[in-house]
């Protein structure tokens, strides 16, 4: 299995050094091979991501069948994500593909 990212234990103090991995951080029980897409309804996300939010904090995990997502709702954190991205951080490997593929690959680096 590949080794997950590590993100800052506690976003609000930039001080604190150690690191957690995805594995670390708290998210919402799914159903086996489905994980939480039953809960999932497109047009009510962000109603879900926003409680989620409420109970699990600003940094928590979820899952979409086999994908992990990583939800970050802390306005600092997501600054300094887009700061340190695409050195840090890459986009989801399909979405670059399709980045790639349309020739929008170059909008958003």
């Amino acid at each position: 299995m590949k080794e997950s990212p590590v993100l800052p234990a506690d976003t609000s103090r930039p001080s604190v050094t150690t690191l957690r991995t995805l594995d670390d951080l708290p998210g919402p029980r799914g159903v086996p091979l489905l994980g939480n897409a039953l809960n999932i309804k497109p047009r009510e996300l962000h109603r879900l991501i926003r409680g989620w939010t409420e109970q699990f904090g600003p940094l928590f995990v979820f899952r979409a069948a086999t994908t992990r997502i990583l939800t970050v709702s802390d306005a600092e954190t997501i600054q300094k994500l887009l700061r340190d991205r695409p050195d840090r951080f890459r986009r989801w490997q399909r979405l670059e593909e399709i980045a790639t593929d349309t020739k929008a690959d170059g909008l958003f680096r």
